[in-house]
C-alpha cells in the first residue's frame, strides 16, 4: 500500500468537433483529499499532495504489524482508524469554460459529470468546492442553478493572480467559501 496513491484524482473535459478537429471547450478536475472540521463554521480541506503525504506519513509511523493489520482497509476506513478529526472528501477544482462558449450550459454539464462520477464511482455522498467570493458568476452557478451551499468561509484565503505589469503569478487575499452539494443518487 506505501507505494500506491491513496486519493483518486481526474481531469474530465468538454469537446466541440469541427470539421476539422476535435477543440476542447471546457474542463474541470477532480480529487479525493481530506477535510479537517476546525470549528463549526470553518473547515480546512486540504491540498491533495499534502493529503497523500499526511496518509503515508501516518502509516509509516506505524510497526510492520499495525501496518498489515490496515492492508485491505480502504480510504475511507483508514482515515476513520487513523485521522480521526479529518474525513475524505471528494472536490470539484478549477472549472474553466472556453470565453466564447460560456452561458451555453457547458460549465453545469461538466459539474454535473464531475458529481455523477464522484457519486457512481467514486461512492461519495457529497461533493465540495472551493469558489472565491468575488466570482459571482461561478457563485451563481454553483449555488444558484447547480444546488450548492455554503458550509465554510476564510476572510483571509491566498489567491493566486497574474500580475499583468510583470507576467508573474502573485498570492493576494480573497475571501474564498467552502461549499457541499448532497450528490447521493
Amino acid at each position: 500500500r506505501m507505494g500506491k496513491r491513496f486519493f483518486n484524482s481526474r481531469l474530465i473535459q468538454a469537446t466541440t468537433t469541427t470539421s476539422s478537429n476535435d477543440e476542447i471547450v471546457g474542463i474541470v478536475g477532480m480529487e479525493m483529499t481530506l477535510m479537517e472540521r476546525i470549528s463549526t463554521q470553518k473547515c480546512k480541506i486540504w491540498n491533495p499532495e499534502h493529503a497523500e503525504e499526511k496518509m503515508k506519513t501516518t502509516l509509516s509511523s506505524l510497526g510492520p504489524k499495525q501496518r498489515r493489520q490496515y492492508k485491505d482497509y480502504d480510504i475511507r476506513e483508514l482515515v476513520e482508524e487513523l485521522l480521526p478529526n479529518m474525513v475524505p472528501i471528494c472536490c470539484l477544482s478549477n472549472l474553466a469554460v472556453s470565453p466564447n462558449i460560456r452561458r451555453g450550459g457547458i460549465g453545469a454539464f461538466l459539474c454535473e459529470e464531475v458529481e455523477r462520477v464522484a457519486n457512481e464511482e467514486w461512492n461519495f455522498e457529497n461533493l465540495y468546492l472551493k469558489v472565491e467570493g468575488d466570482n459571482v458568476s461561478a457563485k451563481g452557478l454553483y449555488e444558484g442553478k447547480l444546488g450548492y451551499e455554503v458550509v465554510s468561509s476564510d476572510e483571509d484565503a491566498l489567491a493566486l493572480r497574474v500580475d499583468m505589469d510583470t507576467g508573474n503569478i502573485v498570492e493576494v487575499v480573497s475571501e474564498t467559501f467552502t461549499m457541499c452539494k448532497i450528490i447521493v443518487s
